[in-house]
């Protein structure tokens, strides 16, 4: 028996299992609908199997997957560069939505555990 995380994903090609310390699994439905102007939202869910990734180690880590995702499923280099910077506008349009749902009291105190967790990560990288 391992101590790792192991799924077993289920495909039309056949049964693929995946195994680690932990385990990100994205379920995507919709799509079709959603390139052919349809539909505005893709469905999708994600699953966490195995340790939980440390806090100061989450967005590097997803940096990191997303990256990879990009540059094994792009047909260059020119077009996984675009899509990159494509994610990243999403990305920064989704942080600024968050920040201006804030009332000012509640950014405070969040905030303040954000520099408290930079500050380890920064002496992290001493």
């Amino acid at each position: 028996m391992t101590s790792k995380g192991k799924v077993t994903i289920e495909t039309p090609a056949g049964t693929k299992e995946l195994t680690g310390d932990t385990v990100i699994c994205f379920t995507v439905d919709r799509v079709r609908e959603f390139s052919n102007s349809k539909d505005e939202t893709i469905d999708a869910s994600v699953a966490y199997v195995g340790l939980e990734m440390p806090e100061e180690l989450f967005s590097d880590l997803m940096g990191a997957l997303i990256c990879d995702a990009v540059e094994n499923t792009s047909k260059n280099m020119v077009m996984a560069s675009f899509r990159l910077y494509s994610i990243s506008r999403i990305l920064k349009e989704k942080s600024d939505e968050l920040v201006r749902k804030l009332a000012e009291g509640e950014k405070e105190p969040d905030f303040t555990d954000l520099i408290d967790l930079l500050r380890g990560d920064f002496r992290r990288n001493d």
